[in-house]
């Protein structure tokens, strides 16, 4: 799954540019229809589309973005590392050992 952002109140701030979509999509090469996507849902931002629009408005990303959260990352991967262990327990059982304690 891509990693995506959000650009909290994208639709005001586009609103006060004052340009319209194809003025806005000329200045940050980003095509009307994502443009007019992230005016109903500014969640859905890529890098790409985040580094475009805050090149074509003179700004940074940092500016624009609102960063992913990381919990549930971290959280998928706790659960991946937790199967995998009880995986490799598996494995060792299989051949009469004991799968060594990690310090």
């Amino acid at each position: 799954m891509p990693i995506t952002y959000t650009i909290p109140g994208f639709k005001r701030l586009f609103r006060s540019t004052g340009l319209t979509f194809a003025e806005f999509r000329a200045i940050t090469t980003v095509s009307v229809s994502t443009l007019q996507n992230l005016c109903k849902r500014p969640d859905k931002v890529t890098p790409i589309v985040a580094s475009r629009i805050a090149k074509g408005l003179g700004c940074t990303i940092a500016d624009l973005i609102e960063p992913p959260s990381l919990k549930g990352a971290l959280d998928d991967i706790v659960t991946e590392l937790r199967l995998y262990r009880a995986f490799m327990v598996e494995v060792y059982e299989q051949y009469g050992e004991k799968l060594p304690e990690i310090d």
